[in-house]
């Protein structure tokens, strides 16, 4: 398990096996996870959704000092991605 995914899922509030020696996986899946499970779907929503929205900024940034083209596509993206994002908060998927 990768270091996000591992603090996505403490975040979760999954419980996790230390140094067991029996333990054949990190989580103890013995527990039910009901409500840790759907925490876990939406923190991984508003994580990847956090991600893209980085990556979108960094173009934008980008694309904005290249050529008028872009500075005029810019514009008429904008408000769509903020829309979005309004969206995306509204269902709680970001912060």
């Amino acid at each position: 398990m990768n270091k996000t995914t591992r603090d996505l899922a403490a975040k979760a509030g999954f419980i996790f096996w230390t140094d067991e020696p029996h333990a054949r996986c990190e989580i103890d899946w013995s527990c039910d996870y009901d409500r840790e499970l759907v925490e876990f779907e939406r923190l991984v929503r508003r994580d990847e959704a956090n991600k893209a929205l980085t990556l979108v900024r960094e173009v934008m940034t980008q694309a904005a000092g290249c050529s008028s083209e872009a500075g005029w596509w810019l514009q008429h993206c904008e408000a769509g991605i903020e829309e979005r994002l309004i969206d995306l908060k509204r269902r709680n998927f970001i912060g």
